[in-house]
C-alpha cells in the first residue's frame, strides 16, 4: 500500500468520525433507534482509525478493501 492510499484512510475516516459525532449531537434528545445506529457506526469508525494507524503503512487489510472499492 502506498503513504498516500495510507493517509487518504486515514483522512477519510477521521472526517467520517467528525461528521458522525456532529450528527450525534444533533439527534441528543431525538429518536433512539437512530441515534444507536449513529453510536455504533461510530465506534467502528473509531475503531478502524485506530487499527489503520496502529498498522502503519503495512496495513494488508486495508489494501484489500481499497481493491474493492476501486
Amino acid at each position: 500500500m502506498t503513504e498516500r492510499t495510507t493517509l487518504s484512510a486515514r483522512t477519510r475516516l477521521a472526517e467520517a468520525e467528525t461528521h458522525l459525532r456532529r450528527a450525534r449531537e444533533e439527534l441528543d434528545g431525538g429518536d433512539d433507534a437512530l441515534i444507536a445506529l449513529v453510536d455504533e457506526t461510530l465506534r467502528d469508525v473509531t475503531t478502524l482509525r485506530a487499527v489503520l494507524e496502529s498498522q502503519g503503512t503495512d496495513a494488508k487489510w486495508l489494501d484489500d478493501t481499497h481493491a474493492l472499492t476501486q
